[in-house]
Formats: C-alpha cells, sequence, structure tokens
C-alpha cells in the first residue's frame, strides 16, 4: 500500500514540475511549447523522481523546498534560454500560487473530513490522496486559465499575478507571525 502513496506522490511532483513549465512559459514564451513540450515533459519527470526521493527521505523540510526550488529555477532557465531575472521570479510566484492552492486545499478537506490539517498533509492515508488529487486538479485548472488570459492581454493579468502573490505573501506571513 505504501507503494501506491508514494506513485501518487510522484505524479503530484510530475504535475507540479510540468504545470510550472506551462506558467513559466506563458510569460516566457509568445508561441506554444512547440519541440520544449518534450524536454519539459522529460524534465519534469526526472525533476519529480528527485523531489520523491528527498520526501522519503524527510517530507517538507526547508532543505528540500529550497534545493527544489533551485533545481526548478534552473530547469527554467534551461528550457526557455531567457532572462535570469525572469527565471528566479516566475517560479518563485508560482510557488507562491502552488502553496496557496495547497494550504487551502488541505485545510478545506481537512473541514470537511473533520481532521486535523497536519495529519493529513504528514500520514499517507486516503485523505491525503484525495487532497492531493484536488489541489492538482484545480493548479492544472488555474494554470491553464492564466495561460488563456495570457494569451490575450499579458499586462493586465501580470499585474493581477504580481498583486496576487504580495497580498498572499503577507497573508501567509500574518498567519504564520500569529504561530
Amino acid at each position: 500500500m505504501t507503494t501506491f502513496f508514494w506513485i501518487i506522490e510522484y505524479i503530484a511532483s510530475f504535475i507540479e514540475i510540468f504545470m510550472c513549465c506551462v506558467f513559466c512559459g506563458a510569460f516566457l514564451v509568445k508561441e506554444e511549447f512547440g519541440d520544449r513540450k518534450y524536454l519539459a515533459f522529460a524534465g519534469a519527470a526526472l525533476s519529480a523522481l528527485l523531489i520523491t526521493g528527498l520526501n522519503k527521505i524527510e517530507i517538507f523540510s526547508v532543505f528540500n523546498s529550497i534545493f527544489v526550488l533551485f533545481v526548478i529555477i534552473l530547469f527554467q532557465l534551461f528550457l526557455y534560454k531567457a532572462k535570469i531575472g525572469l527565471c528566479i521570479v516566475l517560479p518563485l510566484i508560482y510557488a507562491v500560487i502552488l502553496a496557496a492552492i495547497d494550504f487551502a486545499v488541505s485545510y478545506f478537506t481537512a473541514l470537511i473530513l473533520q481532521v486535523d490539517a497536519n495529519y493529513l498533509l504528514n500520514h499517507q492515508n486516503f485523505s491525503r490522496v484525495l487532497c492531493i488529487l484536488l489541489s492538482k486538479f484545480l493548479l492544472i485548472l488555474i494554470v491553464v486559465i492564466l495561460r488563456r488570459l495570457l494569451g490575450k492581454s499579458i499586462t493586465f493579468v501580470k499585474k493581477y499575478i504580481l498583486c496576487f502573490s504580495i497580498s498572499f505573501t503577507f497573508y501567509y506571513g500574518g498567519i504564520k507571525y500569529k504561530e
């Protein structure tokens, strides 16, 4: 049964990395993925293996988060060959969006299932699988919607994403400060 949960973790990590490529690509290139989609797919698969391996050692550690973010930034630099500043800022914005989605989904799932959110996040069970599936569904939906909106008006959406990211950072910082 443990193998099943690690497969789910791998698939979730793969989706997160691939959606990061889609998110960053919406800002960095005008055309569709083209030949880069295979590179993004392969890079996401390898990165997901790395993340799953790190999570087997210790899940939710600060080192893992920083290391994975560093790998994602390097991967975006390699994939898009864009300016360094954008390849650093965009994955950070994506990480904030991902954290917001994961936090909201885990909180509401815990509330609905009447379990502690920490228990839901730190123990492998079917409630966690449900939480992961909902979270990744919302992530895909939000990234696809953002990509569609960016195709119509890139400056309009950039401002909203920046405002959302800044406001979430202050909100999340306030929650952590209260603890």
